[in-house]
């Protein structure tokens, strides 16, 4: 057997690249049909934070134009950003 397998290398060799590559279109396909769209990922993000999209695109200017010197923070800190503000 051992014998066959050296005279045929080359197709096992042929196969084993073949199987390789097939596994990795799959993966890419099915990657890029079953992931998210950014748009809808961006509106579950902003959903979750309880912010419109708008709101969240606002957020990431200012918070570039904070990472340029100014120290006033971006973004809600204390009782609104975890949850605990009243609804009254």
């Amino acid at each position: 057997m051992i014998q066959f397998i050296k005279m045929h290398w080359k197709v096992y060799v042929f196969l084993a690249v073949t199987a390789v590559l097939l596994g990795a279109a799959a993966a890419y396909i099915v990657g890029v049909k079953g992931s998210t769209p950014p748009e809808l990922r961006a509106k579950r993000i902003a959903a979750e934070q309880g912010q419109t999209v708008l709101e969240r695109s606002e957020g990431l200017a200012s918070s570039t134009a904070n990472a340029e010197g100014s120290a006033e923070p971006s973004s809600k800190v204390g009782s609104e950003a975890s949850g605990n503000a009243s609804a009254e």
